[in-house]
C-alpha cells in the first residue's frame, strides 16, 4: 500500500486534552491533533473544555479532528460549535450513507475508521471510496472491548502491503517512536496517528514522547 499524495508523512496526535500539549504539537510541526468526544475514553473532552483549547490554539495550530463514536446530528452540532474541527473521525459503526450525510450537512471532511483484523476487513473501505476525504486503518479491538481504539494495539501491517489506495489514508494502532519508521518504510502512509504511544499514563500525554515520535517520523 503506498501514498499517492505526499512525499512527507503527516503526523496526527490523538487524544489531546491540554493547552500545553496542543501548543507543543504546534511548535514541533504536528499536522493534526485529535479531540476525543466519547465519554468512556480517558481522553474525553467536554464541550466547554474543547472550546477552551480552541481559544488557546497557537496561530499556526495543527488541524483539528473530532473523534466521535456513533454520534447523532445534535451531538455533532455541539462538537462543531465547540471544537471547530476540520474533520470528523468516525470511530463507531457509521455506514457510508451516514458518513456522507455528515459530510454534506456539516460541511466538514470525514474520516471513517476501518478496524483491521484480517485482509477481508479491507473491503469495508470500498464503501467510502467515492467520497471520503481520508480513511484511517486501525487495529480491530477484541469483542469485549469498551473502547473502539486508543489501546496501543498493533495489527499485522503486512495486510495493507500492496493494497491499492487512491485516497489519502492514516495508519494507527500500536505505533511508537521505535516502530513508526518501519511502518512508514513498509507502507508509505499519508499520515500516522498515535495516542497511547505518547502517554506516560492512560490519557496523559508527554511532550518528550511526542517529540521523539515526531523525530522518528521525520527521520
Amino acid at each position: 500500500m503506498a501514498s499517492l499524495h505526499s512525499n512527507s508523512t503527516q503526523i496526527k496526535i490523538c487524544g489531546v486534552t491540554t493547552a500545553k500539549t496542543y501548543q507543543h504539537c504546534a511548535r514541533i510541526g504536528v499536522d493534526w491533533i485529535g479531540f476525543v468526544f466519547f465519554e468512556k475514553s480517558p481522553r474525553h473532552l467536554g464541550y466547554d473544555r474543547a472550546a477552551e483549547l480552541v481559544d488557546s490554539a497557537p496561530h499556526h495550530a495543527p488541524k483539528r479532528v473530532a473523534l466521535t463514536v456513533n454520534a447523532d446530528d445534535a451531538m455533532l452540532a455541539d462538537i462543531m460549535a465547540a471544537a471547530q474541527p476540520e474533520m470528523i473521525q468516525l470511530h463507531g459503526h457509521e455506514t457510508a450513507d451516514r458518513a456522507q450525510h455528515i459530510q454534506q450537512k456539516f460541511g466538514v471532511r470525514v474520516m471513517p475508521v476501518i478496524a483491521v483484523g484480517s485482509e477481508a476487513d479491507l473491503a469495508k473501505a470500498e464503501a467510502f471510496r467515492a467520497f471520503c476525504d481520508w480513511i484511517l486503518f486501525d487495529a480491530a479491538m477484541p469483542a469485549d472491548a469498551t473502547l473502539p481504539g486508543g489501546r496501543g494495539q498493533r495489527f499485522d501491517w503486512q495486510i495493507l502491503d500492496g493494497f491499492p489506495a487512491d485516497y489519502p489514508w492514516m495508519l494507527a494502532g500500536g505505533l511508537n517512536a521505535d516502530n513508526v519508521a518501519s511502518a512508514i518504510n513498509l507502507l508509505r502512509p499519508d499520515a500516522v496517528d498515535i495516542s497511547s504511544g505518547v502517554e506516560i499514563e492512560k490519557g496523559i500525554k508527554d511532550n518528550q514522547l511526542i517529540s521523539e515520535f515526531v523525530r522518528a517520523v521525520r527521520g
